[in-house]
């Protein structure tokens, strides 16, 4: 009598993992299907200057005019004033960190010189850096702060909840 019971013990078992396999198939199924349908619906051509513009803007640097309330679990911020190669130093020994997949966002601030002018060179050579592990925001002040303005305008961000700020000068490298 024992044995049949632990036989029907295996066997209800074995009818339990039987099931969840058929059930992870036909999920499966069900998933392939509806992205066969998407991928179907696309028309049979493609505008190739669109993809390769699209390719081209992946993982830019994008300017914007203010800090997003996007939730992340890492917010990074660079700040910097006229010195673009610094600056790309920086953030390319940032964009070499592995993140372990959490939501990264970047933002580097840009300060106004005295006479209220931005450095064209700082805003190209940041516009054109990748950064692949998250989204990347340049801010640029609407007047000069200087170096402690800045500091106190990026640590302003009592808005945020739960989320860590790693503030970082230009003049730094990370070493990895």
């Amino acid at each position: 009598m024992k044995t049949i019971k632990i036989l029907c013990g295996f066997g209800v078992a074995l009818l339990v993992l039987v099931y969840a396999l058929v059930d992870v198939k036909l999920n499966e199924n069900r998933m392939f299907t509806q992205l066969f349908r998407q991928v179907t619906a696309v028309p049979d051509f493609l505008d190739w200057n669109s993809v390769t513009q699209n390719m081209s803007a992946l993982g830019r640097c994008k300017l914007v005019t203010a800090p997003q309330r996007t939730p992340v679990d890492l917010r990074i911020i660079v700040i910097t004033y006229n010195r673009p190669k610094a600056a790309l130093r920086l953030l390319d020994s940032i964009s070499k960190a592995h993140f372990e997949g959490d939501s990264i966002l970047l933002e580097v601030w840009i300060d106004m010189s005295r006479n209220g002018k931005v450095s064209q060179e700082t805003v190209a050579a940041l516009s054109n850096f990748r950064f692949s592990s998250g989204e990347c925001h340049i801010h640029v002040h609407k007047e000069h702060v200087g170096i402690t303005g800045q500091w106190l305008h990026v640590s302003n961000y009592s808005y945020f909840i739960n989320v860590f700020l790693l503030n970082l000068m230009n003049s730094l490298r990370i070493l990895l």
